[in-house]
């Protein structure tokens, strides 16, 4: 990351196999043939005898969840565009829906979790553009889900993998929290970190500096940078220890430093900002707080809260609304009354309410007593 410087359808396809660990059993990524034979089977109810013509126009995967044998996977999600031709189930024109599937024995099926899924939902064109999860444990559907006692994105369908198998290196190869995989060595799951990737104190494998990816693959990509109001920014590379140049335009100066560089991202799930450590953390992401190491960002434990306070269950700052007296809740519209309420009275609005009404009757009274007095003079001096 650059430090801060300035110059002033579709159908969602969800496959899932069991956790045997032999390879036999695990799938690649669906192909475009299988994917139409999924939704064939799907479509005809698994009458193989009366299967429609499935023609795939467009696809993109939204969840992966992965074995421990580098990628192959348990599971995939993918939102796919298609016409359908030949049943009584069709559906005219693009379809836009949403499926599961199953892999067994190396070979997409309708089979999900040990029972046959033919459910069939509507999703949007926009799925299209889904960023894909690989956090998952599972991509199956919401009701599926419901059955199996755990929760899914109802986006992606990913279930997400459990957070002790969420730092480093790991990926999750199943639901169980002992279903974690520290880093793949030779494309096999292994426990200890092999040179030149490190291990931190907890004995979860990180990359080098100024490298990303799970295997540490890729070199650290700051990304463009925006040239500053009335000003241009110079830059050859955007990888790791790159260096961007600032200058302004005549009678304009630079506020910030001439040059930045790009840093080594941090590994700290939830972090904004790192240390010079890439391990530990300056700043947590919105509704985050920094433990007391700089080694993890806790989750608020408060719905709508921004910042957490030293208690994740306690917030400091709400994103809208006000924080209840305890600071365990962001209260929004009428809950719990306003927050310029009174506990034990009237609110700041009825009070001036009322200081108005008396100022109007104290008017009134004077004007009265003026006219009175007017007309007793006014009949004296008849």
């Amino acid at each position: 990351m650059f430090p801060d410087n300035i110059c002033q359808v579709l159908l969602l396809v969800a496959v899932v196999v069991g956790s045997s660990h032999s390879q036999q059993h695990y799938c690649s990524y669906p192909s475009s043939t299988e994917l139409e034979s999924v939704i064939a089977a799907i479509i005809a109810s698994g009458d193989a005898a009366a299967k429609p013509t499935i023609t795939l126009l467009d696809f993109n995967p939204v969840c992966r969840s992965f074995t421990d044998r580098q990628d192959l996977l348990r599971g995939v999600s993918v939102v796919v565009q298609y016409t359908c031709s030949g049943h009584s189930n069709c559906r005219s024109g693009t379809v836009v829906e949403q499926i599961e599937s199953g892999c067994e024995s190396g070979k997409w099926s309708i089979r999900v979790e040990g029972s046959t899924s033919f459910t069939r939902s509507e999703s949007t064109e926009a799925s299209l553009s889904t960023t894909a999860r690989e956090d998952c444990s599972a991509c199956v559907s919401p009701e599926l889900a419901s059955s199996l006692g755990v929760t899914t994105d109802s986006v992606t369908h990913c279930v997400a993998c459990n957070s002790t198998c969420d730092q480093g290196l790991m990926r999750c190869f199943g639901f169980g929290a002992s279903d974690c995989c520290n880093f793949y060595n030779n494309s096999v799951c292994v426990e200890q970190c092999p040179s030149p990737f490190m291990s931190n104190s907890d004995s979860i494998c990180v990359c080098p500096e100024g490298t990303t990816g799970h295997n540490c693959e890729d070199d650290v990509d700051c990304g463009s940078l925006t040239d500053p109001v009335n000003g241009a920014v110079t830059v050859t590379n955007t990888t790791f220890n790159s260096t961007a140049t600032y200058s302004c335009n005549d009678g304009y100066s630079l506020v910030g430093d001439t040059t930045r560089t790009c840093e080594a991202k941090c590994v700290v799930t939830g972090c904004s900002s790192c240390e010079s450590d890439s391990s530990k953390c300056d700043t947590c992401e919105e509704g985050r707080r920094l433990d007391d190491d700089k080694s993890a960002c806790s989750e608020c434990a408060v719905t709508g809260c921004s910042n957490c306070d030293s208690d994740v269950s306690k917030c400091d700052t709400c994103e809208e609304g006000r924080l209840s007296d305890e600071k365990s809740a962001c209260i929004t519209g009428n809950d719990g009354g306003s927050e310029n309420d009174d506990d034990n009275g009237l609110s700041i609005g009825a009070i001036i309410g009322i200081v108005i009404a008396c100022i109007v009757a104290v008017v009134v009274i004077v004007v009265v007593v003026i006219a009175i007095a007017l007309y007793a003079v006014f009949r004296n001096n008849k």
